[in-house]
């Protein structure tokens, strides 16, 4: 995309687990192995400038649940309806962009 554009797109993760997020943004470990090559790699991406931004969202306006979960989402919903992502982010890092990321 970087290429076709001739510019740098930012990159923005949006989740609902607080664990995560300080994992990401933090020097905090997680114990669950299954994920530790994954959040590995986000974290170097986050540390390379090649995610811009990070965020948590708690559960109830999370529209990802209506892909992991039985139950009916509205906050999915709605999206699929009017095209409009509405979520109360609770805690973000928000990073300047660099023009030569290493």
């Amino acid at each position: 995309m970087e290429y076709i554009l001739n510019r740098i797109v930012p990159l923005e993760i949006y989740g609902h687990s607080k664990s995560l997020f300080d994992v990401i943004t933090k020097c905090s470990q997680t114990q669950d192995r299954r994920f530790i090559f994954d959040l590995q790699a986000v974290r170097d991406a986050y540390k390379t400038h090649k995610v811009s931004n990070v965020s948590f969202i708690r559960g109830p306006k999370n529209q990802a649940d209506g892909m992991s979960k039985p139950l009916k989402c509205f906050p999915l919903q709605n999206l699929l309806l009017t095209g409009e992502i509405d979520f109360i982010v609770y805690q973000w890092v928000i990073r300047n962009a660099i023009s030569n990321p290493k």
